[in-house]
């Protein structure tokens, strides 16, 4: 992210003018190499922890109407969002229905870019749910209420999934047990400026690679 990169190229000459600062750099995913190297620090100021890793396997579904460039997806985009195709999303759900035993424990987390997707998202998971009562459709973004939110920490009955429909404050701010498949929409809203009127709002964009693997 850029903001990030600017901030730590600012922390590299304010530690270099102030050797009585102290900076400390943490990340489950961090690169540590670059790291040394652009700080250019010493073997004893690394220090590492082991993790548990575990096996992720990666399936990259494509649409139907999927732009295959930026330039297209652009030309493409509506000026403002009046719907959301939850079909490609509740066809993943009925796969782990029917790839899973009924008993099986592992929840769903979704990645889509906004609240307006999200509730679209849960209600359409909610008539599903209704149907086959295998699944809890959760809401997550920042503008919940806190109790809200710490719902999708709840551990969901026996016989039924949680599906957690949740923007990218799920990328790096909370850590949900119990998730087992994550579906990624790959876009996100960030703060963009309308070269018209100068006006500042947000706006549907690809994520990087970085989010993507976060995620």
């Amino acid at each position: 992210h850029l903001s990030a990169d600017l901030l730590l190229g600012i922390l590299r000459e304010v530690v270099k003018r102030r050797p009585e600062l102290r900076l400390v750099l943490m990340s489950a995913t961090l690169q540590k190499e670059l790291f040394v190297d652009f700080f250019q620090l010493p073997p004893e100021a690394v220090v590492e922890v082991p993790g548990r890793a575990f096996p992720v396997e990666v399936e990259n579904i494509a649409q139907p109407d999927e732009p295959q460039t930026l330039r297209q997806d652009i030309m493409r985009r509506p000026k403002r969002r009046t719907e959301f195709d939850t079909e490609p999303y509740l066809q993943l759900l009925r796969r782990i229905e029917a790839s899973t035993e009924a008993d099986e424990r592992g929840d769903v987390l979704i990645f889509v870019p906004g609240a307006f997707e999200i509730e679209a998202l849960v209600g359409a998971i909610s008539e599903h749910a209704a149907r086959t009562k295998r699944w809890i459709a959760l809401p997550l973004h920042s503008q919940l209420p806190m109790e809200q939110q710490d719902k999708v920490f709840d551990i969901a009955p026996q016989g039924v999934r949680k599906a957690i429909v949740s923007t990218n404050i799920a990328e790096t701010s909370v850590t949900i047990d119990g998730v087992r498949f994550v579906v990624d929409s790959g876009k996100m809203k960030g703060l963009d400026v309308d070269t018209v009127s100068s006006v500042r709002h947000l706006a549907e964009r690809w994520v990087s690679k970085a989010s993507a693997d976060q995620r």
